[in-house]
């Protein structure tokens, strides 16, 4: 694989994980080969938008939104001709930009970003660069879900019990960026006998991967222990659904490292064993 053909299989991936997380797609180009990659999260006054060249940064901002309504089924005329102001912005690598996009907490959240800025002016597709879209729109319930979980304002659960509750469902759910949220931008994650992957983006393809090759997967955490201020292990049992339709129930292990402030894994180690799931023990 070309390091072009690296750059376009990056984007695809980031594409549809973000279609998967709630977003609505924009595409610049022939469906096989966009020339531009454009993802929009609309709440109700704001706008949450990343914009993915093949060749260049990517730009991510948060944005007030216009007053008109746009009709559903319609093309959002911020796709090509966004606010010249945001609430947030960044531009960099495109992993990093949709990672910081999607850390960004719920518009009415405290924290949330609310002084005006000058908005990157690559979050635009400039006039000669515009080619015909086509639009990929987000299953509705994958929306509700992403709306719930940025909304909640609670504490963080900090190492608890319910914090292993709300992991396993991420999985369960087959959500991978929300899985994959969990972790510290640089966390680790190790499974059975593959090898450790290291980023948010990793972790993300990898399970997207992993789900591509089950139809379901249900988890019973049984215990959780908490040992120290940084550690705590569950134990429990999994059951996969393989894509002919049968089923195998294992049980599984996990320890997991926090952060220093116990909200976020540093890195997370799963003990199974996925031979009967996957067919091999260790992948290529």
């Amino acid at each position: 694989m070309t390091t072009v053909e690296k750059e376009v299989d990056v984007i695809g991936s980031l594409f549809e994980a973000l279609i998967g997380d709630g977003f609505t797609g924009y595409c610049c180009g022939p469906k096989d080969d966009p020339h531009v990659v454009i993802a929009l999260y609309e709440w109700p006054e704001h706008v949450d938008v990343i914009t993915m060249p093949q060749k260049g940064p990517a730009a991510a901002a948060r944005l007030a939104k216009p007053a008109v309504r746009i009709p559903d089924g319609e093309l959002n005329p911020l796709v090509l001709k966004l606010p010249t102001t945001a609430l947030w912005a960044w531009v960099g690598p495109m992993d990093i930009a949709v990672w910081a996009l999607l850390d960004l907490p719920h518009p009415e959240c405290p924290g949330a970003p609310a002084a005006e800025i000058q908005a990157p002016a690559s979050l635009s597709v400039p006039r000669d660069q515009q080619r015909p879209m086509y639009i990929r729109v987000p299953d509705e319930e994958k929306a509700r879900t992403r709306a719930v979980r940025l909304s909640q304002s609670r504490p963080p659960k900090i190492m608890s019990k319910q914090f292993f509750y709300d992991l396993v469902d991420e999985v369960d759910s087959q959500r991978a960026i929300g899985f994959a949220l969990n972790f510290t931008k640089d966390g680790k994650l190790t499974f059975g006998n593959f090898k450790t992957l290291v980023g948010r983006t990793a972790i993300t393809e990898f399970t997207e991967g992993f789900f591509s090759r089950i139809s379901e997967v249900k988890h019973r955490v049984d215990s959780y222990w908490r040992l120290g201020e940084q550690l705590a292990m569950t134990n429990g049992r999994v059951t996969f659904t393989r894509l002919d339709g049968s089923a195998v129930t294992m049980p599984y292990a996990s320890v997991s490292h926090f952060a220093v402030d116990a909200t976020l894994l540093t890195h997370h180690r799963t003990y199974l064993d996925p031979s009967p799931v996957v067919g091999v023990t260790v992948p290529d």
